[in-house]
């Protein structure tokens, strides 16, 4: 995978969904994680600062907040509002 790879995190209980995903995009040259939970996701965006997270509808509101806060929060992202 190259270095300027764009990263993205794919959030989805459904791991099957994920992993064909995660599949589908690494063919295409993007760097792909997978997390199947919030807390799971939240580790991810700490850990590998994507530049893109997928989220699956069904997350509740709460954690899809915590999420979308500590993406927006890094380094270089968009300033929180």
């Amino acid at each position: 995978m190259a270095a300027s790879a764009k990263r993205i995190l794919i959030v989805d209980d459904e791991r099957e969904v994920a992993e064909a995903l995660s599949e589908y995009l690494a063919v295409r040259g993007y760097a792909v994680e997978t997390a199947a939970d919030g807390p799971e996701a939240l580790a991810a965006v700490r850990r590998a600062r994507p530049d893109l997270v997928l989220l699956a509808k069904p997350f509740a509101y709460e954690q899809l907040g915590r999420v979308v806060r500590a993406a927006m929060s890094r380094p270089g992202g968009p300033p929180p509002s």
